[in-house]
Parts: structure tokens; C-alpha cells; sequence
């Protein structure tokens, strides 16, 4: 008979196979970044024998040297980079797989497997197999799924492990340290130093300190010159406003991508502006509930998130993989006790409405074709606002908070074994029942 962690492997190992079959076509036909991600491996290899002045990447100098040592694999082997980058994706999954199932709940691992595979359906597998953002997603998942399992060391490692890969998710340390218990919140801290030890010394080995001071400083500039992206909410409101008159907003693609031309250049600023005002409104109700009751780390997480995609002058259709990803998750641990939530049909059609423009009407949006296409993009980043507008009001709420006390969900009480499970499932159902009742009034 075969162990779980057979099965376990095995079930990974489908989900791997069938998503990379069903979207290898559109992988193969070029509509993902691993060419560009192996253009700067090979630049890479061009800095280490000095005949270049700096590492030109866009990306941190962790992923940099990601790409550096795939590539060198795939020299290795004589295989192309996409097929070692399609084998580190696989590799990637079933080790998160296994994790889960030593060191996190029995059900982790399918959540895992679930989340994947959903993704890969309803998101695609241009996106999920041709972006790095599902690492940074896995990151995320597993941080959230650590601190649920008061696996605190692993949570600060996975999380300053995504911020390796991605700056943003830096923003959600403060939330999860005001997540976890007074005493647990230097083991929060080791795990964290520990991320950024392993963030640092991957590529100290792969690039060099050189490489990695010119890699953050092309990086720095390079984003700093950016604009406004065309599927921001920023541009979809431009391009709506222009529609109504009967006119297209000017797009120009630089920075290897396309972006509006028709906004003022403030808007980055004040986009960063109204970011900035509405994470420090989350950091301070976060910190004041904490000192009365625990709120779900998911909830707040995901608040974060969508907050910063929602008013952020660039939105790339992968970074949704860091929300959706979890919300996937969510839903799966939801509809495996025979519950349903709303959020449910939220993912859902986040995912699909994000994969019908990209990769299918893509071009369709920035040549501005179909003002329908238009106003589905901005339907999905006015959804983003509201969601994230959603979840922190129902923190605030004191209704909400009123009832909270009475569930198993109090820091003295997490610790307990039968209620660690199932706290952030109980918080969040009564919020959505909340809001339900409200209505009803």
C-alpha cells in the first residue's frame, strides 16, 4: 500500500504534468518572460568574464541569480532553459508539497496541490508557468499555512524569502509579527534574518558583490523611470474618460512593457502617496486589535496585497498569482469542511477575467479595439479596491469585533491545540455573515 507521501507526490506530480501539457503550446510560441529571464542569465555570464560593466536586470539579485544557476544547469544537461525552468517549477512544487506534509497539517499539502491546480486553470498556464510570481505565491502560501500551524521560524523565512523574489511582500512583516504571540515574535525575527541570510548568499555565489550593487541600482532606476501601466486602474480610468470623448489614450511600450502616456507624470507619486497613507491605516488597526483579539493573518494579508495592486501605477496580470493563489487555498480548506464563501466566486472571477485579456485580447486592450475589454479590466481593478476597502472595514468594524470575542480566536486561546485549526475559518465566516445581516436590516 503507498504512503501518504506517495500519494502526495504523485498527486503533485499530475497536477504538474497535466497544467504544463494543457499551456506548453502557448509557452513554446514565446507568450511568457523565461526568454527574457534568459537573456539575463546569459548576462550574467558575460559579467562573470568581465566583458560587461554591470548586471543589467530589472529584478532583485536574488532572482537574478536564480536565472544564472538555471541556466548553467541547463548548459549542464544540454537542455533549453525553458525545460530547466519548467523542471524547477516541478521541482519547486513537490518540495513545497513535502513540506507541508512534514512539517504542517495533513490537509497543507492538497491545499498546496489544489491551489496550484486552480490556478492553472482559471488563471493559466502562461502566467503560472511563464511568470516567477507563482514562486513568490508559493512563498506567500506557505507563510500564511506556517503561522496557522504556529510554525513561526518558517513563516518569517518563507516571507523574507518572497521579498527576495518580490519587494512587496516586505510590507507584510509588520502584520505578521503583530499576528503572532509576544513571547513567538523572536522566533518570527530568527526566521526572517535566516530569509535574508539566504537571499543574500545565493547570489554572493552566483553573481558576486559587484553584481549585486549593479543589479540594485539598474533595478532601482529602472522602475524609477517607469510610468503608468496600462492595465492599472489609473490607466483604465484614463482610457474610459478618453473613450467617452470619442478619443484613444496614447500608449507606448518602453521598459518592456506598455504603458500610458496620456497621465501627468505625478501620478506614480501620488500613487505612492495614497499606498503609503492606506498601509499605515492597516498597520495601526492591526496593531490596536491585536492587543484584544487575534484577526486573521489571511485577512490582513491579503488586504495588503490588494491594496498595493489595486493602487499601484503598475499591474501586471502575474502579480494577481500572489492573492489568488491564496484565496485558492482558502476556498479549497473552505469547500473541503462543506462550507462555501463568497470569496469563492471572488477568485474566480478575478482569475478568469485577468487570463480573458492576457493572453487572449491583450492586444485588443492596448490598441484600444473593443471598449468592452476596457471596461472588464477596470470592473477587475475597481473589484481589487473594493475587496481590499472590504476586508479592512470589516477589521474596524465593531460589530464584528464584538462577536470575535466569543470565538476560540483570543491570543491566549490560540495556543491551544483545537483551536489553531480552524480560528481564521470562524473569523471570517462570522464577517461575511456580518455583513449578511446587515444587509438584511
Amino acid at each position: 500500500m503507498l504512503s501518504k507521501h506517495t500519494w502526495l507526490l504523485i498527486a503533485s506530480i499530475v497536477v504538474l504534468v497535466v497544467v504544463s501539457l494543457a499551456w506548453l503550446p502557448a509557452v513554446q510560441r514565446g507568450q511568457t518572460d523565461t526568454p527574457h529571464y534568459e537573456r539575463i542569465a546569459q548576462e550574467v555570464l558575460i559579467w562573470r568574464s568581465g566583458a560587461s560593466s554591470g548586471i543589467h536586470s530589472e529584478y532583485p539579485p536574488l532572482i537574478t541569480a536564480v536565472f544564472a544557476i538555471i541556466n548553467t544547469i541547463a548548459e549542464q544537461l544540454d537542455i533549453t532553459f525553458l525545460t530547466a525552468w519548467l523542471i524547477t517549477l516541478g521541482v519547486v512544487l513537490i518540495a513545497a508539497v513535502l513540506y507541508a506534509a512534514w512539517r504542517l497539517t495533513p490537509a497543507d499539502p492538497w491545499l498546496i496541490i489544489a491551489s496550484v491546480a486552480l490556478c492553472g486553470l482559471l488563471l493559466g498556464g502562461t502566467l503560472v508557468l511563464g511568470r516567477y510570481d507563482i514562486l513568490v505565491a508559493l512563498l506567500l502560501l506557505l507563510c500564511w499555512r506556517s503561522l496557522a500551524s504556529h510554525r513561526y521560524m518558517d513563516s518569517g523565512l518563507w516571507l523574507l524569502l518572497a521579498a527576495g523574489l518580490k519587494l512587496v511582500p516586505l510590507c507584510l512583516l509588520p502584520l505578521l509579527l503583530l499576528h503572532t504571540p509576544r513571547p513567538q515574535r523572536r522566533r518570527i525575527l530568527v526566521g526572517a534574518s535566516l530569509g535574508v541570510l539566504l537571499a543574500l548568499a545565493i547570489p554572493l555565489i552566483a553573481i558576486g558583490p559587484r553584481g549585486i550593487l549593479t543589479n540594485t541600482h539598474h533595478m532601482l532606476a529602472y522602475h524609477g523611470e517607469r510610468g503608468v501601466g496600462i492595465e492599472s486602474l489609473w490607466s483604465t480610468t484614463s482610457m474610459l474618460l478618453h473613450s467617452s470623448q470619442g478619443l484613444r489614450s496614447s500608449i507606448d511600450f518602453h521598459h518592456g512593457a506598455f504603458h500610458n502616456a496620456d497621465l501627468p507624470p505625478f501620478v506614480p507619486t501620488l500613487a505612492a502617496a495614497i499606498m503609503g497613507a492606506g498601509l499605515v491605516g492597516i498597520y495601526i488597526t492591526a496593531w490596536r486589535r491585536a492587543r484584544t483579539h487575534k484577526n486573521s493573518f489571511l485577512w490582513s494579508m491579503l488586504t495588503i496585497l490588494l491594496w498595493v495592486l489595486a493602487i499601484s501605477p503598475l499591474l501586471s496580470p502575474q502579480y494577481l498569482l500572489w492573492v489568488i493563489v491564496p484565496m485558492f487555498a482558502w476556498v479549497a480548506e473552505r469547500a473541503a469542511s462543506g462550507s462555501f464563501s463568497p470569496l469563492a466566486l471572488i477568485a474566480v472571477a478575478l482569475a478568469l477575467s485577468t487570463q480573458w485579456v492576457y493572453p487572449w485580447h491583450f492586444g485588443e486592450l492596448w490598441y484600444q479595439q473593443s471598449l468592452p475589454l476596457v471596461v472588464l479590466v477596470h470592473i477587475r481593478n475597481v473589484a481589487l479596491v473594493a475587496l481590499a476597502c472590504f476586508l479592512y472595514l470589516a477589521q474596524v468594524d465593531k460589530k464584528i469585533a464584538q462577536g470575535s470575542k466569543k470565538l476560540p480566536g483570543k491570543l491566549e486561546a490560540e495556543d491551544a491545540p483545537g483551536h489553531r485549526q480552524h480560528h481564521n475559518l470562524q473569523v471570517l465566516e462570522l464577517n461575511w455573515n456580518t455583513v449578511y445581516s446587515k444587509k438584511e436590516d
